[in-house]
């Protein structure tokens, strides 16, 4: 997000999923055990990142996408 947001990078590829939650196990009991939501992420404005995810500015197909890079660097 903060690369995109900043204009730092050019982000490639296809949209991430905004899975931005991060979770811990508490155990419940014997073998059992529940994923808890620990941590939320908002942007410094107070946006939040979860469910949202970053689109890319150039869209290319998962496998496509570092043969795509790699010859955008070539020429340079």
């Amino acid at each position: 997000y903060a690369l995109k947001h900043y204009g730092i990078a050019t982000i490639v590829g296809e949209p991430t999923a905004g899975a931005m939650l991060s979770a811990a196990p508490v155990h419940v009991s014997g073998k059992y055990y529940l994923f808890m939501p620990i941590a939320d992420y908002y942007t410094a404005d107070g946006t939040r990142l979860d469910q949202q995810g970053v689109e890319p500015d150039i869209y290319v197909e998962p496998d496509k996408a570092l043969p795509y890079v790699m010859n955008k660097l070539i020429k340079k």
